[in-house]
């Protein structure tokens, strides 16, 4: 819900409540939003759900339909090289006829256990923890987050929401001197920063580095860079999204950094909202380097 979609509603809502509506303050306007997102974000879970039982249901029809019977010639059975009709006189059809529907009741038991038990277990993950980079990745395998309409709309409030995750964790990778990262977390990182690095909310995430591990991804991607024997054919992908992270980062600390908050009477400072504060000057000083 954003303040042109809100126009509609005031220009064409005559009922109970127009007035209201025309004049609501913006904490309202942002608890709409607030409560459309989480509508939506339920609605996603639901469908998710459906579509592990939807699948199932498919997988014991198709089960049903494999499934032999005790009908002479009612269904093949293998006999060396060649197939012959089933006979339900034949012993070695007969122990035949039970090993298969073993087979495929161990069938039905692995798809319960991955559509109905797996997909409840992360049904329910979703709607208790919301949208986290994982329960994203499974809406969208699943194809149920389109690109266009209103559900693009939720789904890059979303991607906004899981950002700091995402940057976080592959920052980490990033500072690790012992692994080589490859170009793909490279350019997800360098693509992350140059869409979020000026949210404060995003730019929070450095809160999880200390200043080595920050000074360490420059350093690590920059060797990388002049490596040889390490460098991707990928040379100017490589150089590219580098300068992005280093223009990135940059940004990032210095929203992170930049004061929000209050002075009381007596001199204390108060922190604002994802406001990145350090007791030691001098690793801030070693991060704004």
């Amino acid at each position: 819900m954003t303040d042109r979609a809100f126009g509609p509603a005031n220009r064409h809502w005559e009922g109970m409540g127009a007035a209201e509506l025309v004049s609501a303050p913006l904490p309202l306007k942002r608890r709409i939003q607030e409560a459309s997102e989480a509508l939506m974000w339920a609605a996603l879970a639901v469908r998710y759900w459906a579509g592990r039982v939807e699948e199932f249901n498919r997988r014991v029809a198709d089960l049903e339909g494999r499934w032999p019977g005790t009908e002479p010639g009612s269904w093949m059975v293998r006999t060396g090289p060649s197939w012959v009709p089933f006979d339900p006189n034949n012993a070695t059809h007969a122990m035949e006829l039970k090993r298969e529907r073993e087979r495929l009741q161990l069938e039905w038991r692995s798809d319960y256990q991955l559509y109905i038990d797996q997909g409840e277990d992360e049904a329910v993950a979703m709607l208790r923890r919301g949208p986290t980079a994982e329960n994203l990745q499974l809406a969208r395998e699943a194809g149920l987050i389109p690109a266009t309409g209103v559900w693009g709309f939720f789904a890059a409030r979303w991607d906004a929401i899981v950002a700091p995750e995402i940057a976080a964790e592959l920052a980490a990778a990033l500072a690790d001197p012992t692994q080589v990262p490859t170009i793909e977390q490279v350019e997800e990182f360098a693509e992350l920063l140059e869409h979020h690095a000026d949210d404060p909310a995003f730019a929070a995430f450095l809160s999880t580095l200390t200043p080595a591990e920050f000074l360490q991804i420059r350093a690590n991607l920059s060797v990388m860079t002049r490596d040889g024997r390490q460098l991707p054919a990928e040379q100017e992908r490589w150089e590219t999204a580098l300068a992005k992270i280093q223009e990135g980062l940059g940004v990032a600390l210095a929203t992170a950094t930049t004061h929000r908050g209050s002075y009381d009477q007596a001199g204390s400072y108060t922190p604002g909202p994802h406001e990145l504060v350090s007791r030691d000057p001098v690793s801030v000083i070693l991060m704004c380097r």
